[in-house]
C-alpha cells in the first residue's frame, strides 16, 4: 500500500474488474461449495471486529454459509465459539463477489445478503482465527471452506489444529502475520483463477496490515468491496514487468504459463509503439511473436522470446521499449500481461572537457575559484560542458589527471548537466561568483601538472567520455580551451583566442564571458516514495517543476480527482499540511515541500514510463542576492512552551549551489533560538527510509533542491531570516540528502528488524546537558509507514539524539520506546563504545526480563516484542512530526543507564571483574537463562540449589572465556519453589534468588 503522511494517500492504479449486474434475474445458480471456493480477504480484531470474504463461485438466493471463531477441535468446533450464518440475497451473488462483514461481536451487518443465527464472534489481535463452512450444525459442519488465522497455534498447535477440515496451510488456511490486529489483501483483483488467488492471498507481502487502534485501523477500515474477477485456465503472464538491455545487445522476454488446463494455447508478445519511447527501429524491426505451449505443458512452463537491441553511433540515453501480451487461443492472460524493456545507450554522450587550468597566473591574477586567494592548487579547474540536446545524470563521473588510473573528483549522486550547460570543478577553496551559470564544485586537489599530463572525463562505468594530453603549453599561466567552444580542439591558449580580451581563463562560461546555458536541474534515484525539495530558481511552478512526473490531487495535475501527492507545511496553530490550489502554483523561494515520486510517469500508458533516475528541472532564473525566508514558532497551545508540533519550519536551500549547514545555522539564529540540527528525508536509507540529521558545528552541505525541517524552540518568532548566497554557498559538490562527518564521541543504539532498523544515539560534548537542550536531536516519525522508530521521550518531546555533558558526573537512566507494529523478533546493536571514557559503564537494562546487558562485554540483545501470554504493546499512533504527550511510561521496557561513576554501587551488583545478572524469566516454568560477565578468561563454577542447601544442578564448572555468557537451567523435575543460583569465580561468591511456579 501506499506511504501515508498524517493522511491516507490514494495510489493511481489501473483496474480491470468485470461487474455483472444481477437485477432480480438468476441464471446458472446453485451449486456444492467445496473447500477453497470462499477466501478470506479481510481480518479486523480491533473493536468493532469484522472479517471480508471473496466467493469464486456463483451463489444462488438463498444460500447459506456460515462464520465460526473456533477452534477447531479435529471433528467440531468449539462449543463456545462464537458464529453467525449469512444468506445469499434475492438473485443470488456472481463470482468474485467481496462479502464484508462489521460489528460481529455486536451488530453484525454485511453489504449484501442478509445475516441470520448470530452468537457473536469475538476476534483477538493476539491470537484468533475464523473458519468458513456450509452445513447448518458447527459440531458436524458439511464441508470447511475456508479460515485465516493470526497466530500459527490456530493451525497447529496447542489452541487448534487443521486435522480433519479438509484445509491445508498456507492454501486454503490464510496464515496472516502473527498477532497484527486488522489485516486486508491489497493484491490485484483485475483478473485470475480461484487457484491463482489463493496463491496470491497467501502472500503476506500482498497484505495491508496495521496494529493499534483508532487512526492505524482506520487506514485499512472499512474492507474493500471491488470484486475479483474470475478467469479460467490456461493464465498465461509475463514473468515480470521489467526487462533490460544494452543498445547493440540482446534482451529476453520470458512468457509464463501460470496455469495450465493441459490444453495447448498460444499467445502473441505485441510491441506498442505509441506507449515506448523506442520505436522499432532500436529493436531491429521486431515483428510480434506467437509463443505457443503445448499441450500437457507444466504450470509454470516458460517460453523465451528474443529481442535484438539495434546499434547506432546517436547518443539516445535510456528508452523504453513497450510489450503487451494479446491474442491468446484459450484461457486468459492475467497480470503482469505488460513489460517494458529499458534499452541503455552505448554511445557516449558528447560530454566535453572545455578548457582547463594547470598553472594559475601569479599575483591577484591568478584568482580563478573567486576566492580572495590566489593558490597554486586551489585554483586549478576543469570546466565541462554538455554539448548534447538532453540533460545527462553525470552521478559517479570521474576526472583524472594521468589518463583514468588515478581519479581526483567524483561527481556526487544526484549531479546533472542539463543540456548545453557547463560544469567546473576546481582543485580547491571556496569558490566565489556566478561562473555564468555554470554548476560549480570543489575537489580536494586535481594534481594538475605544469609541464605535461592526460586530463581525463570518464562516466560512472569507467569508460572514456573525454581526455587530452598536453605537454609544457599548460605551463604558461593561462588556461588550455577550444578554439571555438565545444566544438573546437582543445589545445588552444586562452588569452590567444578571439573574444577572450587577453583573459588568461574563463572558468564556467564561454571565452568571451557569456553563458553556456541555463538549466537548473538534479537527479532524483533509488525508487518509488516520498522527497523533501525546494526550488533554485525564480518563479517556477510545480507545472514546470515536477509536471513530468505523475502528480495528483492538484488542479490541472494528471488525476485532480485522487489524493493529493504535494505538501507544504504551516507552523502556526500547532502545524498543518496543505496542498498547493493548482500545478500553475509557484514554489516559494526558501520554503520546502513534500512529493510523491511515483516510478511510473504515465498511468494512462501501458508499461512503466520514466523509471528511475528522475531529472527535475527548470530553465528559470537562479535565485540570487539575498532570499528573505519567513520563519515561526508558536506556542499555539499555551502548555509547556515549545512542544508537539510547535516550531516546525519546513524550508528548503534557494540556490542552485551548495550551502553551508553551519553557515545556515548563522542566519537561522537571527530569528531566535533554534535547535541545532536539521533534519533532511533520505528515501533510500539502507535498512528502511528515514530523517538523517546534519549538525551544527559537523560541516555538512546541503545540495540544490534539498528541503529540510528545522525547529526553533523559542516562542513568539514570526519574522523572514535572510539568506545570502555568498553568505551560505560552499562549491564543493554535494549529494542530495547529506555528507557524513562523524564526532569524537558519540555511539548509536539500533533497533534492528530483520533488514529496518532505526538508531538512538548519544553524544557526549562540552555543550551537552542532562536537561532538554538546543543539541538534543529531535525525533519525527518517518514517511514510510513500514519502518520503525525508537526514541526517547523528555518534557513533552521525542529525542532520536541525547546529547549529554562530557563531564558528566551523576548516573543518567534514560526511558527507550519504539514503534515496530507487529514486529516480534528485534535485536538491538551496537558497536564499540570508542572515546568513551574507560571508566564508565553503559548499561541496557530490560525490565521485562530483569536483566542487565553491558554494552562493552556484548555488542547486540535479541528480544521478543512481547511476551508468552502478553498482548503486544503499542505505543500510540505513527504521525510525521514529533507528538510525544509527557515522559516516558512508567512501563517503559528499556532504559539506557549511563554510569560514569560505576564504583559508587554495590560491589555485588556489578563486580570489577565479573558479574552474574538476574535470571530471566523470573518467575519461570520450567526453563530460565542465567546468563554472567567475565572481564577476562577466568574459573567459573555455576550451580543451584534449593532452600534446604542441597545442590541440585551443576550447569559450569571449569575455564570460560572472557565476555557475556548464558546457560539455560531446565527445571521439569523441580517442585515450585525458590531456587538459588550460586556464581563462583576468582574467590567470590555471587547469588541470585529464582522462582520456579508450576
Amino acid at each position: 500500500m501506499a506511504p501515508r503522511l498524517l493522511f491516507e494517500v490514494k495510489f493511481k492504479a489501473i483496474l480491470f474488474s468485470v461487474f455483472l449486474v444481477l437485477g432480480g434475474l438468476q441464471v446458472g445458480y446453485g451449486q456444492s461449495l467445496t473447500a477453497g471456493d470462499v477466501a478470506f480477504t479481510g481480518f479486523n480484531a480491533d473493536s468493532p471486529d469484522g472479517f471480508a470474504v471473496v466467493v469464486f463461485k456463483n451463489i444462488a438466493a438463498g444460500e447459506e454459509i456460515h462464520f465460526s471463531e473456533g477452534p477447531w477441535e479435529g471433528s467440531a468446533f468449539d462449543s463456545n465459539a462464537g458464529d453467525l450464518t449469512w444468506v445469499a440475497p434475492s438473485g443470488g451473488i456472481s463470482a468474485g463477489t467481496v462479502l464484508a462483514f462489521s460489528d460481529v461481536n455486536s451488530t453484525p451487518s454485511v453489504n449484501t445478503g442478509t445475516i441470520t443465527d448470530d452468537s457473536n464472534i469475538n476476534l483477538s489481535g493476539s491470537s484468533s482465527v475464523i473458519y468458513a463452512y456450509t452445513g447448518s450444525d458447527k459440531d458436524t459442519p458439511d464441508t470447511i471452506l475456508a479460515a485465516a488465522a493470526n497466530s500459527v497455534d490456530e493451525y497447529n498447535g496447542t489452541e487448534g489444529t487443521l486435522t480433519g477440515t479438509g484445509l491445508s496451510q498456507n492454501d486454503e488456511a490464510i496464515l496472516l502475520s502473527d498477532a497484527v490486529d486488522v489485516h486486508e489483501y491489497i493484491g490485484d483483483r483485475s483478473g485470475n483463477t480461484p487457484i491463482g488467488y489463493l496463491s496470491q492471498l497467501n502472500d503476506n507481502a500482498k497484505w495491508q496490515e496495521e496494529n493499534g487502534s483508532g487512526s492505524q485501523a482506520s487506514q485499512v477500515l472499512p474492507f474493500n468491496t471491488e470484486p475479483f474477477t474470475i478467469v479460467s485456465a490456461p493464465t498465461i503472464a509475463f514473468s515480470s514487468d521489467k526487462a533490460s538491455g544494452t543498445e547493440g545487445g540482446t534482451a529476453s522476454i520470458t512468457v509464463k504459463l501460470l496455469e495450465s488446463n493441459g490444453l495447448a494455447v498460444d499467445v502473441e508478445v505485441k510491441f506498442l509503439s505509441t506507449a515506448s519511447t523506442a520505436d522499432v527501429s532500436d529493436i531491429d524491426n521486431y515483428a510480434n511473436t506467437t509463443v505457443s505451449f503445448g499441450a500437457g505443458a507444466a504450470d509454470g512452463t516458460t517460453q523465451d522470446v528474443s529481442i535484438t537491441l539495434s546499434d547506432d553511433s546517436d547518443f539516445e540515453g535510456s528508452e523504453k521499449a513497450v510489450f503487451e501480451l494479446s491474442n491468446n487461443t484459450g484461457g486468459a492472460i492475467i497480470k503482469p500481461g505488460v513489460l517494458t524493456l529499458t534499452i541503455e545507450d552505448n554511445d557516449a554522450a558528447k560530454v566535453v572537457i572545455n578548457e582547463f587550468l594547470a598553472d594559475p597566473p601569479s599575483g591577484s591574477a591568478g584568482d580563478a575559484n573567486g576566492d580572495g586567494t590566489r593558490d597554486t592548487y586551489d585554483d586549478e579547474f576543469v570546466e565541462i560542458v554538455n554539448s548534447e540536446t538532453k540533460d545527462i545524470d553525470i552521478s559517479g563521473w570521474q576526472l583524472s589527471d594521468d589518463g583514468g588510473s588515478s581519479k581526483t573528483y567524483t561527481f556526487p549522486e544526484g549531479t546533472v548537466l542539463s543540456a548545453g550547460r557547463a560544469i567546473v570543478v576546481f582543485g580547491g577553496g571556496s569558490p566565489s561568483g556566478q561562473f555564468g551559470s555554470a554548476l560549480v564544485h570543489a575537489a580536494s586537489s586535481l594534481s594538475l601538472s605544469n609541464s605535461s599530463g592526460q586530463v581525463t572525463l570518464l562516466d560512472a562505468s569507467g569508460t572514456i567520455v573525454d581526455n587530452f594530453s598536453y605537454g609544457s603549453e599548460a605551463g604558461e599561466d593561462e588556461s588550455l580551451t577550444r578554439d571555438p567552444d565545444v566544438s573546437g580542439a582543445l589545445g588552444s591558449k586562452h588569452a590567444g583566442v578571439s573574444g577572450s580580451g587577453g583573459a588568461p581563463f574563463s572558468p564556467g562560461t564561454e571565452v568571451d564571458g557569456s553563458s553556456f546555458g541555463t538549466g537548473h536541474a538534479i537527479a532524483i534515484r533509488g525508487s518509488e516514495g516520498w522527497r523533501m525539495i525546494s526550488s533554485p530558481v525564480q518563479g517556477a511552478s510545480f507545472d514546470t517543476m515536477i509536471g513530468d512526473f505523475w502528480v495528483q490531487g492538484l488542479s490541472g495535475s494528471d488525476d485532480p480527482s485522487g489524493s493529493e501527492t504535494v505538501f507544504s507545511w504551516t507552523e502556526s496553530s500547532g502545524g498543518a499540511f496543505s496542498a498547493p490550489s493548482g500545478m500553475s502554483s509557484t514554489l516559494e523561494a526558501g520554503k520546502g515541500y513534500i512529493i510523491y515520486v511515483f516510478e511510473d510517469d504515465e498511468f494512462s500508458t501501458s508499461g512503466i514510463q520514466g523509471g528511475f533516475p528522475k531529472i527535475i528541472k527548470s530553465t528559470n532564473t537562479e535565485n540570487s542576492g539575498t532570499v528573505n525566508v519567513p520563519v515561526s514558532s508558536n506556542d499555539a497551545n499555551g502548555v509547556n512552551g515549545i512542544d508537539e508540533n510547535e516550531g516546525w519550519n519546513l524550508l528548503g536551500n534557494p540556490f542552485d549551489a551548495d550551502i553551508s549547514v553551519d553557515a545556515l545555522f548563522t542566519a537561522l539564529e537571527t530569528a531566535g533560538t533554534v535547535n541545532a540540527n536539521i533534519y533532511v528525508w533520505d528515501n533510500d536509507n539502507s535498512g528502511g527510509a528515514d530523517y538523517v540529521e546534519l549538525s551544527k558545528g559537523d560541516g555538512e552541505l546541503l545540495a540544490p533542491y534539498q528541503a529540510f525541517w528545522v525547529r526553533y524552540t523559542q516562542s513568539g518568532i514570526d519574522t523572514d531570516v535572510a539568506f545570502d548566497r555568498d553568505d551560505l554557498i560552499a562549491n564543493t559538490g554535494t549529494a542530495f540528502y547529506k555528507e557524513t562527518a562523524e564526532p569524537s564521541f558519540r555511539f548509536a543504539l539500533k533497533l534492528h528488524a530483520g533488514q529496518k532498523h532505526d538508531a538512538y544515539q548519544l553524544e557526549f560534548n562540552e555543550n551537552g546537558a542532562i536537561d532538554l537542550d538546543r543539541f538534543d536531536g529531535y525525533h519525527l516519525f518517518s514517511l514510510d509507514p513500514s519502518s520503525i522508530n525508537i526514541f526517547s521521550t523528555l518534557n513533552n518531546n521525542r529525542l532520536q539524539k541525547n546529547v549529554l555533558p562530557a563531564n558528566l558526573d551523576v548516573t543518567v537512566e534514560i526511558p527507550l520506546q519504539f514503534q515496530v507494529g507487529s514486529i516480534n523478533e528485534l535485536v538491538f546493536k551496537w558497536g564499540d563504545l570508542q572515546g568513551a571514557p574507560k571508566d564508565w559503564e553503559f548499561v541496557l537494562v530490560d525490565k521485562t526480563t530483569n536483566r542487565e546487558i553491558n554494552l562493552r562485554t556484548s555488542n547486540k540483545y535479541e528480544f521478543k516484542n512481547y511476551t508468552e501470554g502478553q498482548p503486544q504493546k503499542t505505543n500510540g499512533n505513527r504521525q510525521l512530526l514529533n507528538k510525544g504527550k509527557g515522559e516516558a511510561d512508567s512501563d517503559t521496557r528499556f532504559v539506557l543507564s549511563v554510569r560514569p561513576n560505576p564504583n559508587e554501587l554495590s560491589s555485588d551488583e556489578i563486580p570489577n571483574s565479573a558479574k552474574l545478572n538476574p535470571n530471566y524469566p523470573n518467575p519461570f516454568n520450567p526453563t530460565t537463562t542465567i546468563s554472567y560477565e567475565l572481564a577476562k578468561d577466568m574459573e567459573v563454577t555455576l550451580t543451584v540449589w534449593n532452600m534446604i542447601g542441597q545442590k541440585v544442578a551443576t550447569l559450569v564448572d571449569g575455564p570460560v572465556e572472557a565476555g557475556e555468557k548464558e546457560v539455560t537451567w531446565n527445571a521439569s523435575n523441580m517442585p515450585s519453589g525458590i531456587y538459588i543460583a550460586r556464581f563462583e569465580v576468582g574467590g567470590a561468591v555471587y547469588t541470585r534468588k529464582m522462582t520456579l511456579i508450576k
